[in-house]
């Protein structure tokens, strides 16, 4: 689409909007291409609180070139690429359960997200994804247009499934809790980055006794969330359970966790009407 500005209107603005903060996201182009009309499409037909909320759409003169640009809210926290090498467990938490949800969101609505990666999320003021970037979005069974090396396994096929989706989340799953299992590359195969961290994560476990389920996976996880859970034997062992369904998000399409199992873990472990009241 092209560049993002934050721009903060008064009550008095010759677009009749309330005041407060706004995101000018302007086209490289001076006219709308499929995949912008088709984002546009998306925001009006889904307006969930985790997912951007659209405001409005116009033109106007930007270095002596008539643009078109959308209007959105200003959401303040940034991407989730920018923040989540500095997160500490709370946060990884509200992320990955907000995210979870939003995506579920999504797919009950009919439509799969073929791009989700952390660039697409950004981070309301409570630390709460919010889908972004939402041209790749396409109704279920339509063809995947856009996507991301990486994050897809390449043995899905092009047809847009909640499995594109849950493969992609439990990427970003592995990266929050362990670090960079991939990078946001196109030349990245997702289905080798699956297998060899998934074959990575069965010898650790093989190491255990049955006995320690998911102890193994300790290795696995960041230094920082080591140290931090030195003192947080609860937490440990729910970042564990969280690290162990993000595996089971990157098997092959057959023994796949769903999207519906991801947020019966959520609801199992936290109830979203207990923690989450700006969800």
């Amino acid at each position: 689409m092209g560049k993002v500005y934050k721009v903060q209107l008064s009550n008095e603005n010759e677009w009749q909007l309330q005041a407060g903060d706004y995101a000018f996201k302007l086209s490289k182009a001076t006219r709308w291409n499929i995949q912008t009309e088709s984002e546009v499409s998306v925001l009006e037909e889904l307006p969930y609180k985790n997912l951007l909320k659209l405001v409005g759409r116009g033109k106007g003169l930007v270095s002596n070139r008539n643009l078109k640009f959308l209007v959105t809210d200003w959401v303040p926290g940034g991407d989730l690429e920018s923040a989540r090498k500095d997160m500490d467990w709370d946060q990884i938490m509200r992320v990955l359960k907000s995210l979870a949800y939003a995506v579920y969101v999504v797919h009950r609505s009919g439509y799969c997200l073929c791009d989700l990666k952390p660039e697409n999320v950004l981070l309301d003021q409570w630390g709460n994804a919010v889908l972004c970037d939402l041209a790749g979005c396409i109704k279920t069974g339509g063809h995947v247009e856009i996507e991301t090396g990486g994050y897809v396994n390449n043995e899905d096929g092009s047809v847009a499934t909640w499995e594109h989706d849950v493969f992609s989340y439990g990427m970003i799953v592995l990266q929050l809790l362990t670090g960079d299992v991939t990078k946001n590359n196109t030349g990245h195969n997702g289905f080798e980055i699956a297998k060899n961290i998934i074959t990575r994560a069965e010898e650790l476990t093989a190491e255990k006794e049955a006995a320690e389920e998911n102890a193994g996976l300790v290795k696995l996880l960041k230094e920082q969330l080591i140290e931090q859970f030195k003192q947080m034997k609860k937490e440990k062992e729910i970042a564990l359970g969280l690290l162990h369904l993000g595996l089971r998000c990157l098997r092959d399409r057959k023994t796949r966790v769903s999207d519906l199992e991801v947020m019966q873990h959520f609801h199992d472990i936290a109830p979203f009407d207990m923690i989450d009241s700006q969800l």
